[in-house]
């Protein structure tokens, strides 16, 4: 290994190293990456969303099927393409996907699929006008790409967490109503007109449902106390509810059936 290549990848390396944030780096490593390679990397996710994306300064965008805003969905046919590379392909030709490369001008592209354990979990893609990637251009793009499987990887583990500590929360709140209580707020939410959200008069609600209205009011405040609903009076208009957590809905069911 040159020493370049050495002092490149461990750029790369500090970047993973030094963040102290809960904040995934994908920008910061095609930035990195992009820099170094003086190449366009994108970041997708296995459903063609646009994670991190770095564009070589003052070059187009090879193509309208992709995006260069963090957030935006590439063209599925495209993300179905990169989908089908299931290992690493360097300096292939981007008419393979898809693509229609400007006339005289010779673009190289790399595909690295990122996957663990046999699940897919999204693609890096690099490309660069006027000359191929070398063996050490190469190298440090392989590097790159499992620093973004790593982040891929915590990000996936942080949405695991995030679920989990709401299935709890809602877990826990339901087992705080009694069944009355219970039986309530299954009617509060099917009432909802937009289905997480919505505003309900809890005295008529109440009387439609042949029970009394504090048994309405306490499920609410319950609830807004495990802060799985936010709520908000409106007078004689009535009171709007959010469901902040939706796994509550789970859980009144299973506890009803």
């Amino acid at each position: 290994m040159s020493v370049k290549l050495l002092d490149r990848t461990r750029k790369i390396g500090r970047i993973l190293r030094d963040n102290q944030s809960e904040r995934v780096l994908f920008d910061d490593i095609c930035s990195c990456l992009g820099g170094m390679l003086k190449a366009s990397v994108m970041v997708v996710s296995r459903k063609g969303k646009l994670l991190g994306v770095y564009l070589d300064q003052g070059k187009p965008l090879l193509g309208d099927t992709l995006r260069d805003k963090i957030g935006e969905r590439i063209d599925p046919e495209l993300n179905e393409r990169f989908l089908d590379i299931l290992s690493a392909n360097e300096n292939i030709p981007v008419e393979t996907l898809g693509f229609q490369p400007q006339e005289g001008v010779d673009t190289a592209a790399v595909v690295l699929p990122i996957s663990w354990r046999g699940e897919r979990l999204g693609t890096t893609f690099l490309y660069r006008y006027g000359k191929p990637f070398s063996i050490d251009d190469i190298i440090l793009c392989e590097y790159g790409n499992t620093v973004v499987q790593l982040e891929m990887l915590r990000s996936v583990s942080g949405e695991d967490s995030e679920e989990e500590r709401k299935a709890k929360q809602a877990e826990t709140a339901a087992n705080s109503l009694t069944v009355s209580e219970r039986k309530a707020m299954g009617y509060i939410l099917d009432a909802l007109p937009d289905g997480d959200k919505g505003t309900i008069v809890t005295s008529r609600l109440a009387r439609e449902c042949g029970m009394t209205r504090s048994i309405f009011v306490n499920a609410i405040q319950k609830l807004e106390s495990a802060e799985i609903l936010s709520v908000e009076s409106r007078g004689m208009k009535g009171t709007t509810l959010i469901i902040r957590n939706a796994a509550i809905r789970n859980f009144l069911k299973a506890k009803q059936g």
